[in-house]
């Protein structure tokens, strides 16, 4: 159930011409684990960086 506390909540940063998404509650951003490329890849939170594992493109459907 959404409360709007921080750990629900996300800012997205310029990143690369792409965005990064970060979580208020920690400051850290959402990782594909490993930089993997294969689907079901898993995700997690970690230090901020400029990788390509951190950028997240988003497009209207």
């Amino acid at each position: 159930t959404y409360t709007g506390a921080d750990n629900q909540l996300w800012k997205f940063e310029a990143v690369g011409g792409n965005s990064r998404i970060v979580a208020r509650h920690s400051g850290k951003a959402l990782d594909v684990q490993g930089a993997s490329t294969a689907n079901g890849a898993a995700v997690g939170q970690f230090t901020a960086g400029v990788g390509a594992n951190q950028q997240w493109k988003l497009s209207a459907p």
